[in-house]
């Protein structure tokens, strides 16, 4: 079943602020791809961190 979540605009901001942080970065910033991962040429798959689930909106 899908369901709409209804967010604040604070709500967004604090949920994309902690996806941009599960990534993990490289030392000049970007976010680190994982090379010769994909489903086709459109698409990347990237690092992630464990970051705690604790995510409160």
């Amino acid at each position: 079943m899908i369901r709409p979540v209804r967010l604040s605009p604070t709500q967004y901001r604090l949920l994309c602020n902690y996806i941009d942080r599960a990534f993990r970065r490289q030392p000049d910033g970007r976010y680190l791809l994982i090379p010769g991962y994909s489903y086709g040429i459109r698409d990347r798959f990237y690092g992630e961190r464990q970051l705690p689930v604790v995510l409160q909106l």
